[in-house]
């Protein structure tokens, strides 16, 4: 069953972001891992 959305849901913009990854994507046996910092 669809939810029936107010209009007030449809009008407000999406969430902006100037993020930058500061880690590394890494795999750990068979575990993708984010980490930060010195290795």
């Amino acid at each position: 069953m669809a939810a029936i959305l107010p209009p007030v849901c449809c009008a407000v913009p999406p969430v902006e972001s100037d993020y930058a990854p500061v880690g590394l994507l890494e795999q750990i046996d068979d575990l993708p891992v984010y980490t930060v910092g010195p290795k």
